[in-house]
């Protein structure tokens, strides 16, 4: 039925993106308003990666159907409905579609009576209990009540409400709300056998009673009771289903007596549908909400306004709901439009079309896509891959896997050809294909089933399909709605790469989503549920990502935040392990609005389009679309700076001043986010929105350190921070520290020794001058043996980095002399720490000290080869050492340059000799050391040389064996001769014996 239950009212469904800061973000441009009144345009949208193209669905907009409803004033707006003549005593049942504005007293629906006041009422009426929300039936008959059924606070104001009452001829009676049972009871009485000459709709037979304020559409009435099956059949999740023709549970069309449709859309007669012909007269009730097949518009950027690209893209025939779902490729250039309505294969079976952007506008690129069977509604959801190259097209009511079970199809969008076989639901009602997401590829696909009973009924179920080797299979196990009506499924978003998926759970309490990661072949929960802000706001029913899931957007279509039913949207990133709430709420505009049951995100997730379908703006319930940028994804960063210095720096200072530069606004920086070492802070003060101030005092002196790390703070974006570059000061309160060498009380120091002081630090003069090797002296004493002994000449110098003063004595120490070296002037390093004297002493050697030479292994070379050693020595008395080494063996030579040692074999000659090495120091008593070792030298085969042949010519053709001359040959290895007779023909030679 929801081919004609279009209005503001008819979903209470509003958008939910979830901004928890202080400002909200910026509308692009103005709104997109649909075209005429009842186009319920922003019921779904898509935008493209890069957010400058947007498609927005009207599946309401004029075609060729005229299906509408009626307004009653609630003063005196009703439909006279003649003489119900109907026999009910076998049952009654009564179908309608009611809104409540208000509840006017005892206020009817229906009044079925003989007449206004009669003297005995014979009525059969259906209204609001007094004032209040509470639905009530009652039978009268010959001036007596059966008794009221009542069913308390069942009803609800700004709200289409499906209400069903069934009686069977035993007088029981039940009450239904949206396809659920609300109040079951007894009448004492059935329906008199009778003529009701004065029946209503929205007015009663009590004149002391209330008119009708809301409205009415599609009215049907039974001499039969409807079962909960088919209550729930013709409630159709909303969507509804025409009445005159049996449909899966649905059976009893036979008994169909009244039905009153309401898609005149204009005139005073709602006609009766039935063979019954009760045709009402309206009296000041008015049509509202003419619907027809829908249409698609498509929108580009531009600074100067949102310009349609191409003409609209218009649906085939009356109450196709063409532009239910849109989805656009990635580029914006391949659009994909359902029409779950559509009739063409059947009734309600729905179809698909797919459409191409070129320069003459959209053009359809291939047949439609028509759903399977009657009320299959395929094309309830499609998503189109972001490369265009394939469609999901859900179909929620299919059969094969049971009535209502649901299946998806995939398609090339190229050639509208089916990939793979069907993915069909589970079990019976599970509405499989509810809602469909593909990956950017088109690989992988999320399928919702809002209807699964596994963790209890309705909780619902997601799946998640990968194609390969040219089927689907499903890729980890089912994701579980968590407890009984949490509808989960009833959307899904997944991200690019397809191991990203968000989920919508609203049906239970506020509603909310839940995002998965897959991981390791499982589908594990990415942060906690993302919950809707108050009961009954539907949260979680749209969702959509960003590219690569850091971001989502979420719709729920019972929030209040404006206004009843106004709508409004939440987007939230993914920050830090949980999402995080991304600015304030995008609220709809006005009470009814809905906005937001459409909505889309770019793919940086800067970008978001949001549908308010139900708004006036261009009429009533034309719908508009609003679209708003950016949010803010840029982290803050923060400098920390000190008034007495830059970062490094040292000093005394009792304290000091920090100031926290921070390159947004925040409000959330607290004393707390600043990690401080060795040091506390104080007078915390937030001077600006950007920037803080604070006094630090040192605890003792040392390094001390000021951090602010990643993740302590948000900006009004709900960015966490960067990590602050360390700020780091040296609390210096302790004079410098010296090193003098010789240390003192050493003993047996060389007597060429210089002396070295070392500072930790630089130092200066404590008039605060420099210290320079032109001024070093001043400071210093060298005497003998004490400070108050003989001065030592020397010569003293500053490094550059002004630590370290090196002494260098006019002439050597004496033996056994003891040295005393001191500061004798103060000086202080740059903070004014002073030390002001430092003194050391040691003692000379009381001789001279032979060198000592690093041992040499023995040597092997082969002959004619000769060997290279470098020479090592060490002199306690810093004496320098020279060279000299011999060989036992006069057919080894050795020669020394610098510190390397070379010894050179004689020619062709192996052997082993000893090599000794000394060093001797220059000291005025020269000493020497020697090291000794062995050199190997291993005889290498040579070849003969000095070969004579005697005689020097020899005649042909002598005879076999006979002598014909003499070789001579020596080897040079052995120094022997060798003689060869050569004989005629022999071919024989000797050789050398390998020596």
């Amino acid at each position: 039925m929801r081919k004609y239950l279009f209005n503001k009212f008819i979903f209470s469904f509003l958008l939910f993106l979830s901004f928890d800061l202080l400002f909200s973000q910026t509308q692009i441009l103005t709104d997109i308003d649909g075209e005429a009144a009842g186009d319920y345009s922003g019921y779904k949208v898509a935008i493209s990666d890069d957010g400058t193209r947007i498609a927005i669905g009207g599946e309401s907009n004029k075609g060729s159907s005229t299906n509408s409803y009626l307004s009653f004033d609630g003063t005196d707006d009703y439909v006279d409905l003649g003489t119900i003549t109907t026999d009910f005593s076998s049952g009654f049942s009564l179908s309608t579609w009611v809104f409540y504005n208000s509840f006017k007293n005892w206020s009817r629906i229906i009044d079925f009576d003989t007449a206004i006041d009669p003297g005995k009422h014979n009525a059969i009426l259906l209204a609001n209990s007094q004032s209040t929300n509470n639905l009530t039936f009652e039978v009268w008959d010959d001036g007596v009540s059966g008794g009221y059924i009542t069913a308390n606070n069942a009803l609800s104001t700004g709200v289409w409400m499906h209400i069903v009452v069934s009686m069977d001829n035993a007088r029981n009676v039940i009450l239904y709300k949206d396809g659920v049972q609300i109040k079951s009871g007894t009448s004492s009485l059935l329906p008199a056998v009778i003529d009701r000459e004065s029946s209503f709709i929205g007015r009663s037979n009590w004149s002391v009673d209330g008119y009708l304020d809301g409205s009415i559409m599609e009215t049907a009435v039974w001499n039969s009771a409807l079962t909960a099956n088919e209550v729930t059949a013709l409630y159709n999740s909303g969507s509804g289903l025409d009445a005159s023709s049996n449909s899966g549970n649905y059976i009893s069309s036979s008994s169909l007596v009244n039905y009153w449709k309401f898609n005149e859309g204009t005139g005073n007669t709602v006609n009766d549908a039935s063979s019954s012909s009760n045709n009402g007269a309206i009296n000041g009730a008015s049509w509202e909400g003419v619907k027809g097949s829908g249409h698609v518009r498509v929108y580009d950027y531009s600074e100067s306004g949102w310009v349609q690209v191409g003409s609209d893209i218009d649906g085939e025939g009356a109450g196709d709901l063409f532009g239910w779902p849109v989805s656009l490729s990635s580029d914006g250039t391949r659009l994909v439009v359902g029409a779950d309505d559509n009739d063409d294969k059947a009734t309600n079976a729905g179809h698909v079309r797919v459409y191409d952007y070129t320069a003459s506008g959209w053009s359809q690129i291939c047949s439609d896509i028509d759903g399977e069977a009657e009320a299959d509604k395929s094309g309830f959801s499609a998503s189109l891959a972001g490369d265009g190259t394939r469609i999901a097209i859900g179909a929620k009511y299919n059969d094969d896997g049971g009535n209502n079970s649901g299946h998806v199809r995939v398609y090339e969008a190229s050639s509208c050809s089916q990939v793979g076989a069907d993915l069909d639901g589970a079990t019976a009602d599970d509405n499989f294909g509810y809602s469909v997401s593909f990956s950017d590829d088109g690989s992988i696909l999320a399928v919702g089933s809002p209807n699964f009973d596994g963790n209890g009924s309705n909780a619902g179920r997601v799946y998640i399909y990968e194609f390969s080797n040219g089927s689907w299979s499903q890729v980890g196990s089912g994701i579980d709605g968590g407890t009984a009506g949490d509808t989960f499924g009833q959307a899904v978003s997944i991200n690019s790469t397809g191991d990203r998926v968000a989920v919508g759970a609203p049906g239970n309490g506020a509603g909310h989503v839940s995002i998965f990661q897959y991981n390791a072949g499982n589908w594990t929960q990415l942060g906690s549920d993302i919950d809707g802000e108050n009961a009954g706001d539907k949260f979680g029913y749209a969702t959509s990502f960003d590219l690569d899931g850091d971001h989502v957007a979420i719709g729920g279509y019972g929030n209040d935040g404006t206004a009843s039913n106004a709508g409004h949207a939440r987007v939230y990133k993914y920050i830090d392990g949980d999402w995080n709430p991304v600015g304030l709420d995008l609220d709809g505009e006005a009470g009814g609005d809905l906005f937001g049951w459409g909505l889309a995100l770019d793919a940086d997730g800067d970008r978001v389009v949001v549908g308010g379908p139900a708004n006036d703006g261009s009429g009533n319930d034309a719908g508009h679309v609003r679209v708003y940028d950016p949010f803010d994804r840029t982290q803050p960063t923060i400098v920390i700076t000190a008034d007495e210095g830059v970062d490094g720096f040292s000093s005394k200072d009792a304290n000091i001043s920090l100031t926290f530069t921070i390159s947004e606004a925040t409000s959330s920086f607290i004393e707390a986010d600043i990690t401080v070492s060795n040091g506390s802070l104080s007078a915390f003060t937030k001077v600006s929105s950007t920037v803080y101030t604070a006094s630090l005092t040192p605890i003792k002196g040392g390094e001390v350190t000021i951090d602010v790390v990643v993740n302590t703070f948000l900006d009004l974006f709900s960015n966490f921070n960067i990590a602050a570059e360390q700020f780091n000061w040296f609390y210096d309160i302790s004079a410098p520290e010296i090193v003098f060498d010789p240390l003192n009380g050493a003993v047996g120091v060389a007597l060429n020794t210089n002396i070295t002081l070392t500072f930790n630090e630089p130092v200066r003069h404590v008039n605060n001058n420099e210290i320079t090797d032109a001024s070093v002296d001043a400071l210093l004493r060298l005497k003998t043996p004490i400070h108050s002994g003989t001065d030592i000449p020397f010569e003293a110098t500053i490094d550059a980095d002004k630590k370290v003063i090196t002494i260098d004595p006019s002439d050597n120490f004496e033996y056994t002399q003891t040295i005393w070296v001191g500061i004798g002037e103060s000086v202080e390093d740059s903070n004014n720490n002073t030390i002001f004297s430092a003194a050391a002493s040691f003692v000379t050697t009381d001789t001279n000290r032979a060198p000592v030479l690093f041992t040499i292994a023995d040597q092997i070379t082969l002959e004619d080869l000769p060997v290279n050693l470098i020479l090592s020595a060490s002199d306690l008395d810093n004496d320098i050492i020279s060279f000299a080494a011999t060989s036992s063996e006069s057919n080894v030579t050795s020669q020394i340059t610098d510190s390397l040692l070379t010894l050179t074999p004689a020619l062709n000659w192996h052997g082993v000799t000893n090599i000794t090495v000394s060093g001797t120091d220059n000291s005025d008593t020269p000493l020497t050391r020697e090291i000794r070792f062995k050199l190997t030298v291993l005889p290498v085969n040579d070849a003969p040389s000095a070969v004579t042949f005697s005689p020097d010519s020899i005649e042909e053709n002598l005879l076999t064996g006979t002598f014909v001359g003499t070789i001579l040959a020596t080897d040079v290895d052995t120094g022997e001769t060798f003689v060869y007779d050569m004989i005629s023909g022999d071919g024989v030679n000797d050789r050398d014996n390998d020596k």
